[in-house]
């Protein structure tokens, strides 16, 4: 087994198409009104903080600095209609609202309502960026939503010396620019909006005052759409578009109100970014609260596709920050660079394997629990991830923010059929396939991806049902075929596939309707009417809601639909002179804001020899 190419597969984006948010209720629900993540509403058209000013202090944020970063791969487009921009496109640019920095760990300083390292869509731990707030009422009928966003005043568009920053020459963003975009990302054949939520193509952002817009959506699918549009959508100004059209994915044409600007790129080797002095956003917690953001001055992206080249990047101080580390190169990367800081990263894994469960013989749920109970999760654990991982990781894993919905192995409330299909029995799988009319076992195809690590784990599966008398065969596609095979509904019995995260709740798509989500077609009324009533619950409610999730669950897992892969934790390290950092690598849905809050210490920088 591979385990670098296990870790390095795992850290790519999960598929998020579909994800959804809160939805559903029958009646009004607001976000409180206030000053935003900057602690006030700010009026001031530019920054008066100098780009280097204070001496050196472990406690006082000072300015100045390059903070050093890589990327995986090359950024092939600096267009904002993609729901997951590259690093350098999400630092020149800012969402309408995004996760709260100061309900992470934010250096040590903030309430540590959430760990910042995965895919979080929680109303609760949201704050208003471009937005001062955002708040959403059932709208008489019952069948539609309104959401209201009250625009933040005195936000001003980055001033650059390209053709496209002088267009826009540093005006200020106003509520029909969130209009435009909005409706763009609904009505634009190029925005991923567009393409996976049919129900918006009608739908239109309304100014409905001076600093005001409303959107409207289907009850239904409220949540999921809002998602899409506020945490989705990287706000840009209308008459870049409208003068650059396609050439909007030039990196000279990107002018956003973010924290930084694009000032080159070098494709295949570097991207830099640097310090916007026309930014609004003030430090909202710790020492530097009220602070000008950002402090460092310049933030390079350097372009290393190869695993073994960055982690020597990071042990030479050529990057400073870097995730995605598994427990064995975690522990290599400790051992050789002591003076690195390590937190927590969130969980990596390999796609989960589904089930086709309408038709023979998977739609025979002993042939299916036979199957669980052929798996050796234990020996994978251990030989693969020295026990550290989390083997019940569909339809969620255990995560900080999501706990409350998260039913274990090892929680009391587990029904003890449950806990039976994730024990080792290859006895009780022979005999569940007698009963089910295969005492010879069977003979099976599983399609997947043809990249190592993912043919690599299931080769293992395979060797696991053998012992059973279950011969599967393993057909490999690249991932675009796989996709067609998942929208066409062409394949027969088992395929390989990855299921939304923990962020897709509460539309739960994984468990309901015929989409590239539910692989294993699951089409059962008690799970539909379920999710049907906690998506409304959650607009009310979420902590409610996740407790009728957790509720589920014991039916959901009992009826096993799909075989989960183990999930493992993977951890983040940083230099010490990066000061105000925690390991925090997504802030919210997929926001990458951590960097405009950090500082460089620039003074133990030197004093550590670098």
């Amino acid at each position: 087994m591979n385990r670098r190419n296990l870790w390095l597969f795992a850290t790519v984006l999960l598929s998020l198409s579909l994800l959804a948010a809160a939805c559903g209720g029958t009646a009004d629900t607001t976000t409180p009104a206030g000053p935003g993540p900057g602690g006030q509403t700010t009026t001031a058209a530019t920054s008066t903080t100098p780009a280097v000013t204070s001496k050196p202090s472990s406690n006082a944020p000072q300015y100045g600095g390059m903070l050093t970063l890589p990327l995986n791969a090359d950024v092939t487009t600096f267009d904002t209609w993609t729901f997951f921009p590259a690093g350098p496109v999400d630092l020149a640019f800012e969402r309408v609202w995004d996760g709260d920095w100061a309900k992470g760990a934010a250096g040590g300083y903030g309430t540590n309502e959430a760990e910042w390292n995965s895919s979080t869509n929680i109303r609760e731990l949201r704050t208003g960026y471009l937005a001062e707030s955002v708040n959403w009422t059932i709208d008489p009928d019952g069948t539609t939503v309104t959401t209201v966003l009250k625009i933040r005043q005195g936000i001003h568009f980055a001033k650059t010396d390209t053709e496209a920053g002088k267009l826009v020459n540093g005006r200020q963003l106003t509520a029909d620019d969130i209009a435009f975009n909005m409706t763009a990302r609904m009505t634009d054949s190029r925005a991923m909006a567009f393409l996976y939520s049919q129900f918006m193509r009608d739908r239109k952002a309304i100014k409905t005052g001076p600093w005001e817009v409303s959107i409207t959506l289907p009850i239904a699918d409220h949540g999921s759409g809002i998602l899409r549009l506020l945490d989705g959508t990287l706000i840009f100004a209308p008459e870049v578009l409208q003068k650059y059209g396609n050439e909007l994915s030039r990196w000279q044409n990107v002018v956003g109100t973010g924290p930084y600007t694009i000032t080159d790129f070098v494709p295949g080797s570097v991207a830099v970014n640097d310090r916007n002095p026309n930014y609004w956003l003030k430090d909202p917690v710790g020492p530097g609260k009220g602070n000008q953001l950002p402090y460092i001055d310049r933030v390079k992206y350097l372009i290393i596709p190869d695993a073994s080249t960055r982690e020597a990047a990071l042990r030479t101080a050529k990057l400073d920050q870097m995730a995605g580390f598994i427990p064995e190169t975690a522990e290599s990367m400790k051992k050789q660079s002591p003076n690195l800081k390590i937190g927590p990263g969130g969980w990596g894994g390999e796609p989960q394997l589904f089930m086709r469960s309408d038709k023979a013989p998977f739609n025979d749920i002993k042939v299916r629990r036979a199957l669980l109970m052929a798996t050796d999760f234990a020996a994978i654990n251990k030989g693969l991830y020295s026990g550290q991982g989390q083997t019940l990781a569909w339809p969620y894993w255990k995560s900080k923010e999501y706990a409350p919905l998260y039913l274990g192995l090892d929680d009391p409330a587990m029904p003890a059929s449950v806990k039976e299909l994730y024990t080792y029995n290859p006895d009780k799988a022979r005999q569940l396939l007698k009963e089910a009319g295969y005492p010879n076992g069977f003979k099976t195809e599983m399609m997947l991806q043809s990249v190592t690590s993912t043919v690599d784990y299931f080769t293992m599966i395979k060797a696991m049902w053998a012992k059973v008398g279950v011969d599967v065969t393993l057909s490999l596609k690249e991932a675009v075929v796989i996709n067609n095979i998942l929208d066409r509904e062409a394949y027969d019995q088992l395929i390989v596939a990855y299921a939304p995260p923990n962020g897709s709740w509460p539309q739960a798509s994984t468990l309901t309707g015929r989409t590239r989500n539910n692989p294993a077609l699951i089409n059962d009324q008690k799970v539909t009417d379920a999710v049907a009533h906690w998506n409304r619950t959650a607009i009310l409610d979420a902590p409610a809601a996740m407790a009728e999730t957790k509720e589920l669950m014991k039916y959901v897992l009992d009826q096993a639909w799909a075989v989960p892969s183990t999930r493992y934790p993977q951890f983040t390290f940083w230099w010490p002179w990066v000061k105000g950092y925690s390991g925090e690598t997504t802030i919210g849905w997929v926001a990458v804001y951590w960097p405009r809050y950090v500082w460089i210490d620039q003074q133990l920088k030197k004093t550590m020899g670098y």
